[in-house]
């Protein structure tokens, strides 16, 4: 037999399934109760470490000025690890996500601090050592650092929405900065003006030492004469090399920026409005600016939701959230496979017990994507959940052809499930797949199975399902 005829003999068919039945779960649901104390809320997302799950609350806490606190992945009872005064001190009313470097949370106040224009802070996880690392003055460093953090190194990196040098037209159109985890080495390295550039960043993302971020709001002076809706960019974190990669027109593309995230050599981001219906898009673009594309018109009605404000990549799936839209009207989870499957809406928000109106990103551990609802909910004031995802469909992921004639096929499935493997002669509709072996998966989800009669056949396609 000759090498060349084993690629025509044997063939591995892979399917995969689009993801169906996602458990939701209420890990927490917030009451603003001030003797507890608790929150209210929530605008930021999660992070984990551990079995542990970190955020914050825009409101609540022993002030209601908002709060930090931490929450087992499985529920049960919320730890305040700070609570916000509402003073000059600290600063109050926390939106960002946080983020941690060994035991030390990093986030921002939008609001308060010395100067009543937000403030960059750390925090133990254990509730000690709170420290504030930057007061922002409004003019020239910025106000309102709304987003969360980036950590690289010992480096932070963020933006303020407003606030900034004044420019000949009398814009503060928001700023980007930078300062070491120590609170040293403040720098605001880039001010928006409102024009090209945009105004109002509400997302970044960092690869390779340079920042990539989407602006909210309206440019007004832009070089071509024309109003366009925000902006996509990217700089280098020194500041210099600032490329405005995308102008929003508001349709077809959208308008008003939301979210942001990096896959290889794109770029994915939502737009909170514009669009084919005026509700939002979900786009993609090339790090260099080039290919713009539409992925997905929110619709604003059932099932995928209207006002997308966050997208994150795993893999080569997205995930991501709408504030309003969906079965109820209260907000979805969704996903979009880059792979070819497309859209799909995972989750409807119904406002109670669940929540409504999610505004944060999405955190993925395992197959469980963690987040936050803004408000409503079993305790009246915004919720943190979680939504399984079903384990990937077995694949098999090597064949090898013995002289004997013999096929030993590897196939990875979910640990510890029991998979069937199926076998067809040929493609032509309708196929006849037969059952070919039953197995059970490892603990590292990998089985093998070897045919042994699979040269008593011309041609041989496999298939691994799960049972």
């Amino acid at each position: 037999m000759k090498p060349y005829r084993l690629f025509l003999l044997f063939l591995v068919v892979i399917f995969a399934v689009k993801a169906s039945g996602q458990t939701f779960t209420e890990l927490y649901g917030f009451t603003r109760n001030q003797s507890l104390p608790d929150g209210a809320n929530p605008q930021g997302g999660v992070l984990l470490s551990g079995n542990t799950l970190y955020g914050t609350t825009f409101n609540g806490g022993t002030k209601n000025a908002g709060m930090v606190y931490s929450l087992s992945s499985t529920g049960g009872v919320l730890t305040a690890i700070h609570s916000f005064t509402n003073g000059s001190f600290g600063g109050f009313n926390p939106s960002g996500d946080l983020v941690l470097s060994g035991g030390t949370l990093f986030g921002t106040t939008g609001s308060g601090g010395k100067y009543s224009g937000g403030t960059v802070y750390s925090i133990s996880t254990n509730g000690g050592g709170f420290t504030v690392l930057h007061d922002f003055t409004n003019s020239p460093d910025g106000a309102q650092p709304t987003i969360g953090l980036i950590l690289s190194g010992t480096r932070l990196y963020g933006a303020t929405y407003t606030g900034g040098r004044t420019n000949s037209s009398g814009a503060v159109a928001g700023t980007l900065f930078s300062i070491n985890t120590d609170g040293s080495g403040y720098t605001n390295f880039y001010n928006f003006t409102g024009g090209d550039d945009g105004r109002g960043p509400v997302g970044l993302v960092f690869a390779k030492g340079t920042l990539y971020g989407i602006t909210i709001n309206a440019t007004y002076l832009n070089s071509d004469g024309l109003v366009h809706w925000g902006t996509v960019f990217s700089v280098s974190t020194n500041g210099s090399g600032f490329k405005p990669l995308y102008s929003f027109t508001n349709t077809p593309d959208g308008s008003e920026g939301s979210g942001l995230c990096l896959l290889g050599n794109t770029l994915y981001g939502t737009t909170l409005y514009g669009g084919a219906s005026h509700t939002g898009t979900l786009f993609a673009i090339n790090t260099d600016g080039s290919n713009y594309s539409i992925l997905h018109d929110f619709s604003g009605v059932n099932p995928d939701g209207a006002t997308p404000v966050s997208v994150i990549a795993a893999g080569n799936v997205l995930y991501g959230a709408t504030k309003s839209g969906g079965t109820g009207g209260y907000g979805t989870v969704y996903s979009y496979d880059t792979g070819g499957s497309g859209f799909s809406t995972l989750y409807s928000f119904t406002d109670y017990p669940d929540g409504m109106a999610p505004m944060s990103d999405l955190l993925l551990s395992g197959n469980l994507l963690y987040g936050t609802s803004d408000m409503d909910g079993s305790g009246g004031y915004g919720t943190v959940f979680s939504l399984s995802l079903p384990p990937p469909p077995p694949s098999i992921t090597n064949i090898i052809y013995a002289l004997n004639g013999q096929v030993t096929l590897g196939v990875l499935s979910p640990a510890n499930s029991t998979n069937i493997l199926l076998v067809a002669t040929n493609l032509a509709p309708p196929v006849a797949w037969l059952p070919l072996s039953t197995n059970i998966a490892g603990v590292n989800g990998s089985w093998q199975f070897v045919d042994t009669n699979a040269n008593n056949f011309p041609t041989r396609f496999y298939r691994a399902a799960k049972q």
